[in-house]
């Protein structure tokens, strides 16, 4: 259809909660990483369990909470066992409502190296809202959210070293970290939120039932 007009209205989500608290300073201390959603193999889940390992294996006191289920919990809390990481990585389950809010709140960087065909993961909006800094790939619409080194840092999947990389970046820079924190929140509260989704869809339904001059 040559002279068909497109116009694209993204994904956005409910940041009042989310934004509710201003982002508290990221200074000294733990290094606390997330991940939430389904727990499949694709999400890149068991990669960041790997590079938690040779985190940890460097002294690095960093911390990975898993929220959510799926077919790979049972062999995810097996590599856990076999890395000897019990005491670093801990599964939550299925959170929702205000104990997953608090969880996003509460984490200092989203853990998404995924590899899984995406398209515009509610769970990455979530996370910058919150104030968790994504280091993720560049899948699906996910470089269309984010841009590396403004609002996180995307790395190649399955790349551990990279993945590595990123999160000890992360920990030794904590004003980096701070940064893109307040960053990638401006890039959602700005961009994707359900304010600027019904303002979209206002101007274009307005723009519709306009008559047009002859």
């Amino acid at each position: 259809v040559p002279d068909a007009r497109l116009l694209v209205i993204a994904n956005a989500i409910e940041t009042r909660e989310l934004a509710r608290d201003p982002i508290r300073p990221r200074g000294e201390g733990e290094l606390r990483l997330v991940y939430v959603g389904r727990l499949v193999d694709t999400k890149g889940i068991a990669d960041t369990i790997e590079c938690i390992g040779r985190l940890c294996a460097e002294g690095r006191k960093i911390r990975l909470t898993i929220v959510g289920s799926g077919p790979e919990e049972g062999s995810l809390r097996s590599l856990v066992d076999q890395l000897g990481l019990s005491e670093r990585v801990s599964f939550a389950g299925a959170l929702f409502g205000d104990a997953k809010n608090e969880i996003w709140r509460s984490a200092d960087v989203f853990a998404f190296p995924t590899f899984h065909n995406e398209g515009l993961p509610y769970s990455l909006l979530e996370a910058m809202a919150a104030g968790a800094v994504p280091v993720t790939t560049s899948v699906g619409a996910i470089p269309d959210v984010l841009t590396d080194g403004e609002h996180g840092l995307i790395v190649p999947a399955r790349d551990h070293e990279a993945i590595t990389d990123a999160f000890k970046r992360l920990d030794d820079d904590r004003q980096l970290l701070e940064r893109l924190s307040h960053q990638g929140r401006e890039r959602i509260l700005s961009a994707y939120s359900v304010d600027r989704l019904a303002g979209d869809f206002r101007t274009l339904y307005t723009e519709l039932l306009t008559p047009r001059s002859s």
